[in-house]
């Protein structure tokens, strides 16, 4: 009962923070470098497509990284502001 209730106060950050302007400048700049790695084309065929693999998973671990932070910075003390996280942090 408590994971559900935790789960859906994840699910309304989410949705909250997928409308802000940061996650978008991250998440398309993680989309440009993903796309523009395809560029490395002066390597050999199969060090190509390791350094393709290597480029995009370090993109999408740093990128998420930082949406983690900058949202999850901002998301507890609205929620704590707005008085939707006591409750659900109030049970055990």
């Amino acid at each position: 009962m408590a994971l559900q209730r935790t789960l859906i106060l994840a699910k309304l950050n989410v949705l909250e923070n997928a409308r802000k302007q940061v996650f978008h400048v991250l998440v398309l700049g993680t989309v440009v470098v993903i796309f523009s790695s395809t560029l490395l084309s002066f390597f050999t065929l199969g060090v190509q497509i390791k350094v393709l693999k290597d480029l995009c998973l370090a993109s999408i671990l740093l990128s998420s990284g930082m949406i983690a932070i900058a949202l999850g910075s901002g998301a507890v003390p609205a929620d704590i502001e707005a008085k939707t996280a006591y409750p659900i942090l109030a049970r055990p």
